[in-house]
């Protein structure tokens, strides 16, 4: 163990795990409550609902002709697919930036080495 873990108390074992965890979810969330994630949220919800109630539509018709069949043969499962991913990952790097760890994923000013 370092000298500086000892310094703050040494192990502390699982009687303050609980205390610990809890207090990482509250600062999580008044940081979360800041960054006014409402939109992406949002977004990520309507997507997750509108594919739910796809799934939902087309499992009784198994066998048969499904409305689900018949838009994936018009509009193809790429496109469908392709149109998710973007929803997705536009909601999730939203959520990325307004937390403040996009500076985590993007390449940073490097001017000083």
């Amino acid at each position: 163990m370092s000298s500086q873990a000892l310094e703050h108390g040494g192990n502390r074992g699982n009687k303050d795990l609980p205390g610990r965890i809890k207090a990482a979810v509250q600062g999580q969330r008044r940081r979360a409550k800041a960054a006014d994630l409402r939109l992406p949220l949002w977004a990520l919800g309507l997507t997750f609902g509108f594919w739910f109630a796809i799934f939902w539509a087309d499992a009784p018709r198994v066998g048969s002709s499904s409305p689900v069949a018949a838009l994936l043969k018009i509009y193809g499962a790429a496109i469908s697919a392709a149109a998710t991913h973007a929803v997705v990952a536009a909601a999730v790097w939203s959520i990325v930036r307004r937390m403040g760890y996009g500076e985590l994923f993007t390449p940073g000013d490097d001017s000083d080495n």
